[in-house]
């Protein structure tokens, strides 16, 4: 017999216990669905034994962890989004100072430090490339 069988319950019932009557064994020789099913609980039915011994835990603690959890992920991206002000603070005193050097290592020198601009156009040149730093520091911060 291919396909659905009345006597498949009785196969799963006598391969988890065990059990197995003479007649049934006869009947599963001869029945293609009864021997697939024997066969898919038979290696079904040992999993399910080490699922059992596998100790659950409390609905409270799973509970509990997750919220855990939960704060955790918040904590962190909160101080990811503290962290950026930062970043572009860094940025900015890294600009500024880099711009302080250039243009004192300039006058030390005595030479204007970029070709011969007055001084004005320097400090505003300065100003300019410190702003450009800023905002793409400030777009890289979202990537990052």
């Amino acid at each position: 017999m291919r396909g659905e069988c009345r006597r498949t319950a009785d196969v799963g019932s006598a391969t988890v216990s065990g059990e197995w009557p003479v007649e049934l064994l006869e009947h599963v020789a001869g029945c293609e669905a009864c021997q697939g099913t024997r066969a898919v609980i038979g290696f079904l039915a040992p999993l399910a034994d080490e699922a059992r011994r596998v100790p659950v835990p409390a609905a409270g603690i799973v509970f509990l962890r997750a919220q855990a959890l939960l704060r955790l992920r918040r904590e962190s991206e909160a101080l990811e989004e503290a962290r950026r002000p930062l970043q572009v603070a860094g940025a900015a005193a890294g600009a500024t100072a880099l711009s302080g050097l250039v243009i004192g290592g300039g006058w030390l020198a005595g030479r204007p430090p970029l070709g011969q601009l007055p001084g004005t156009s320097v400090v505003l040149t300065t100003l300019l490339l410190t702003a450009a730093l800023l905002v793409a520091r400030w777009w890289g911060a979202d990537e990052g």
